[in-house]
C-alpha cells in the first residue's frame, strides 16, 4: 500500500476503482479489489489520526437528539474511519430480515440471504470475527427442540476493531492500492445526459481539483455522509436519485435497543450461559432470539435479547471489579483512551463521582476484583483485545436484560439539506431520525412473547420496571441510535423506491455504487457493520467480473475520455 497525502498528489495516477471512504467497508472492499489484481485509489478525507479540523466537516444539525448520537460519537474522519469508535461487535443479518413482511411496510430485499452468505466467510476474515459460524448448537439451557425460542445463536467479536491495525499486513503487502490521506469529496463530476461518472471533485482549503482517472467510484463514507454528498448533487440535479421528494435520505434507520425489564432466570447457573467465551480466534456470546416462523406470525420486530450487566456507576450492584471498570472509566487519563467521552456520558460515567463506594465494594468483594481484573488483563495480553468484554453473572440468576430490535422502515425518518455550510463549502444535514409508537408496540410485544415461552419451559421470568400501559411509551422515548445509519440510500428493483440497484449501482449511473449500510432496505436485529463488509465484498466480485470483462478495455476507454 502507498500512503499519500493531498488531492494534489492524485494529479498522475490512473486506477480501476475509486473508493471514497476508509472505515470498514471501504477499507475491506478497496483491498479486496486490490488482491483481486485491480488498481485501486482509497479518498480519506481524515488523516491518519483523528483531528478536530476534519471531524468539523461531519457536523451536522440534529433535529431530535434524544434520539440521534451527535456526529462525534457517531462518525470519525481518519485512517480506518468509525472503526476508531466501533466495539468490534460482529452479526449477520437473518433470512428474514430479506422477506416481504405485510406488517413492514418497504420490506424484502432486491437479493437473498444466500447472495450475502456467500461473502460471510472472506467478511469474518477481514474483520478478524473467526473462522466459526453464527450458529452453535451446544448449550445447557433446556430449550424445546422445537419451541419458539433459540439460544444457538451467536455475536462474534474482533479483537482488533480499528480495521487499519485489523489489516496491516495485507495493507502493507498490497502495491495496487493507494490511499490518499486528507482528500475530502465534496462533489461529483456529471454531465447533463450521461449516464457515466466523469469523476470526483477534492476540496481542500487552499484549492478544488478533481480525480477523473478511474473506471468505477465506490462511494463508502458511511451512512450520513454518503446521503449528504448525493443531496448536494441532487441539489444542482433534481431528475438524480428518484428526483427530489424521492427515497434518497428517507427511511433513515438505526435500531431499537434499551432495556425495560430484568430477566429472573430459576437457575443462577443459566446466567452463566450468556457469558463472553474465548474461541480459536475470536469471543463469541449467544443471545436469545425467536424462530423465524414465530416472528412472521406473529408479526413480531426481528429482535433479539441477552442478559446485561447492571449500571457501572451505580455502586449498588456490590460487584468488585464493575467497580473497578466503573472507576478505570471515570479516571480521564484511562477512561478516554478506552471509550471516547461521549460514551461516557452515555454510560453515565462523565460528571461528578461518588468514589467511596466503589472502592468499598472492590475491598469487600476481593476475591471477585482479582478474578475479574486479571479476566480483563488477560484479554488485553494475551488475546490482543483493544477494548476488554465484560460480563459478571449474577448470584441470584437476576440481571437487567437488554433488546436490540430492527426499527422499521419510516419515510418521515430522513436525512435533508440544511441551509447551514461546512468550512468546505459544502451543505450540512438536518437529521430527523424518527421511533414511531409501533415500535415500541413491538418490542412489548416481542418481551411478552418471550416471557411467555421462557415461562412455559421454567427457565425464567421478566421483572418489567414500568406498568403495562407505560412499556411501549419507555421504549420509544429511550431510544437512541444514529451509530448504525441503515437505509437512507436504499436497495430497490426501480428508481422510484431506491437509490441503487442489487448490485449497489446507483440507478443513473454505470460507474457509481455504494457501499455500506444505508443501501440495507430494512435494518434487521444486527448490528450492520459485519454484513455491510460481506455486501460490499460481494460487489468487489461484481467489479472484477465487470472491469476484467473482455470489453473491459473498451469501456475503461469510454470512462476515461
Amino acid at each position: 500500500m502507498r500512503l499519500i497525502h493531498g488531492p494534489e498528489s492524485l494529479r498522475d495516477l490512473m486506477a480501476d476503482v475509486c473508493v471514497v471512504g476508509s472505515g470498514p467497508v471501504g477499507l475491506c472492499v478497496a483491498l479486496d479489489l486490490a488482491e483481486r489484481g485491480l488498481s485501486v485509489v482509497v479518498l480519506e478525507s481524515g488523516l491518519a489520526a483523528p483531528n478536530t479540523e476534519a471531524q468539523d466537516l461531519s457536523n451536522a444539525i440534529i433535529q431530535t437528539p434524544q434520539h440521534h448520537a451527535p456526529m462525534t460519537l457517531a462518525v470519525c474522519r481518519a485512517f480506518g474511519g468509525t472503526s476508531h469508535l466501533w466495539g468490534g461487535r460482529c452479526l449477520a443479518l437473518d433470512a428474514v430480515d430479506f422477506m416481504q413482511r405485510d406488517d413492514v411496510p418497504g420490506s424484502g430485499w432486491a437479493i437473498g440471504p444466500g447472495d450475502l452468505a456467500a461473502f460471510y466467510g472472506r467478511a469474518s476474515a477481514y474483520l478478524g470475527a473467526g473462522a466459526g459460524g453464527f450458529v452453535d448448537a451446544g448449550s445447557d439451557l433446556p430449550l424445546a427442540a422445537k419451541g419458539p425460542i433459540r439460544c444457538d445463536q451467536l455475536e462474534r467479536w474482533s479483537n482488533r476493531p480499528l480495521i487499519a491495525r485489523q489489516l496491516a499486513q495485507r495493507l502493507g503487502a498490497c502495491p495496487r492500492l493507494t490511499v490518499a490521506l486528507d482528500a475530502t469529496v465534496v462533489d461529483l463530476e456529471i454531465e447533463a445526459g450521461s449516464d457515466a461518472v466523469k469523476g470526483v471533485v477534492m476540496a481542500s482549503r487552499a484549492a478544488r481539483l478533481s480525480f477523473r482517472h478511474a473506471r468505477c467510484f465506490v462511494l463508502a463514507m458511511g451512512g450520513v455522509e454518503t446521503t449528504r454528498l448525493l443531496l448536494n448533487v441532487q441539489a444542482r440535479f433534481s431528475n438524480l436519485f428518484g428526483s427530489e421528494g424521492g427515497p434518497l435520505g428517507r427511511y433513515y434507520m438505526g435500531h431499537v435497543s434499551g432495556s425495560i425489564a430484568d430477566i429472573q432466570f430459576s437457575n443462577p447457573r443459566f446466567a452463566e450461559i450468556f457469558d463472553y467465551r474465548r474461541g480459536t480466534d475470536a469471543f463469541v456470546r449467544r443471545r436469545l432470539t425467536f424462530e423465524h416462523n414465530v416472528l412472521t406470525a406473529e408479526q413480531l420486530p426481528n429482535i433479539s435479547f441477552f442478559p446485561a450487566n447492571p449500571s457501572l456507576a451505580d455502586a449498588r450492584h456490590g460487584s468488585g471489579v464493575l467497580s473497578a471498570a466503573y472507576l478505570m472509566l471515570a479516571a480521564p487519563a484511562i477512561g478516554r483512551r478506552l471509550v471516547p467521552e461521549a460514551i461516557l456520558q452515555i454510560m453515565q460515567i462523565s460528571g461528578s463521582r461518588r468514589v467511596g463506594p466503589h472502592v468499598r465494594n472492590m475491598i469487600l468483594d476481593l476475591p471477585g476484583t482479582v478474578a475479574g481484573l486479571a479476566r480483563l488483563l488477560r484479554q488485553v495480553l494475551c488475546d490482543r483485545r483493544s477494548k476488554p468484554l465484560l460480563y459478571l453473572p449474577s448470584k441470584t440468576g437476576n440481571q437487567p436484560l437488554r433488546f436490540h430490535a430492527e426499527h422499521r422502515p419510516n419515510r418521515d425518518s430522513r436525512i435533508c439539506l440544511s441551509q447551514e455550510r461546512d468550512a468546505l463549502g459544502l451543505r450540512r444535514v438536518s437529521i430527523q431520525m424518527r421511533f414511531t409508537d409501533r415500535d415500541g408496540i413491538g418490542a412489548v410485544r416481542a418481551h411478552a412473547s418471550l416471557e411467555r415461552a421462557l415461562k412455559e419451559q421454567g427457565i425464567a421470568e421478566l421483572v418489567y420496571r414500568h406498568a403495562p400501559e407505560e412499556r411501549a411509551a419507555a421504549v420509544v422515548a429511550n431510544a437512541f441510535d444514529g451509530f448504525h445509519q441503515i437505509g437512507s440510500t436504499r436497495m430497490a428493483a426501480n428508481p422510484g423506491d431506491g437509490v441503487v440497484d442489487a448490485d449497489c449501482r446507483v440507478f443513473e449511473f454505470r460507474n457509481l455504487f455504494i457501499a455500506g449500510s444505508s443501501v440495507f432496505p430494512t435494518s434487521g436485529q444486527a448490528n450492520p457493520t459485519y454484513s455491510a463488509v460481506a455486501l460490499g465484498l460481494r460487489l468487489s466480485a461484481h467489479l472484477e467480473r465487470q472491469l476484467k470483462a473482455p470489453t473491459a478495455h473498451r469501456t475503461r476507454e469510454r470512462l476515461l475520455q
